[in-house]
C-alpha cells in the first residue's frame, strides 16, 4: 500500500491496460505496474510483456504470496532477472518494522539510494502485508542490474523457516 501525496498524479500518467484487448504495451509506455494479479497471464500477455521489457521498458510486478503458484507466467517474470518468490508469509518482530501487533504487516525499510526508493519516507510510506520474500541472485543476466529496495529487520523471519535474518521484500 502506498499512502500518496498529491503531487504523484502530476507528474506521471496512469491508465489501466488491459493486455488482451489491446494487442500491444503502448510506445509511450515506460513503466507497467502488474499489482496482485488474481490470474496468470495468457502465453500472448507474456510474450508481449516480454517484449516490453526486453525494449528496456520497467515493471513493478507486486504479487500475493496466496495466488502465485498459480500464476508461473507471472513469476516467470521475475525469474527473468534472476529473482524469485521465497515460500512462506515474512514476519518482522521489530516493532519499528510492522504495524500495530501484527508482525505480517510489515513496514519494510527503503533503499534510499535508489530512484524508485529515495523519496519514500517524504510523501508516503510503504505497508506490506502477508509479503513474500524475494531470493536475489547469485549471477545477474548480462546487462541487468538487481537492488533490493525494501528490506525488513535482521529480526525477520519467513514463518516457514524461521532463521532471523534480514529479507528484501522489493528489488
Amino acid at each position: 500500500t502506498l499512502d500518496r501525496s498529491s503531487a504523484a498524479s502530476d507528474v506521471y500518467k496512469r491508465q489501466t491496460l488491459d493486455l488482451s484487448a489491446a494487442g500491444q504495451v503502448p510506445t509511450d509506455a515506460d513503466c507497467l505496474i502488474l499489482y496482485a494479479p488474481e490470474r496468470d497471464l495468457t502465453g500472448t500477455e507474456e510474450q508481449l510483456l516480454r517484449a516490453f521489457l526486453r525494449r528496456g521498458g520497467s515493471l513493478l510486478l507486486v504479487t500475493d504470496p496466496a495466488r502465485l503458484s498459480a500464476c508461473p507466467r507471472v513469476a516467470g517474470l521475475g525469474e527473468l532477472y534472476g529473482l524469485s518468490a521465497l515460500p512462506g508469509i515474512v514476519s518482522d518482530a521489530d516493532t519499528a518494522h510492522h504495524v500495530g501487533s501484527s508482525a505480517t504487516y510489515l513496514k519494510p525499510d527503503c533503499n534510499k539510494e535508489h530512484t524508485v526508493t529515495a523519496t519514500i519516507g517524504e510523501n508516503c510510506t510503504v505497508t506490506m502485508p502477508s509479503s513474500h520474500a524475494i531470493a536475489l541472485p547469485d549471477k545477474v543476466p548480462v546487462g541487468v542490474t538487481v537492488t533490493p529496495v525494501l528490506s525488513t529487520s535482521a529480526q525477520a523471519v519467513r514463518l516457514d523457516d524461521q532463521q532471523p535474518f534480514p529479507l528484501h521484500v522489493g528489488a
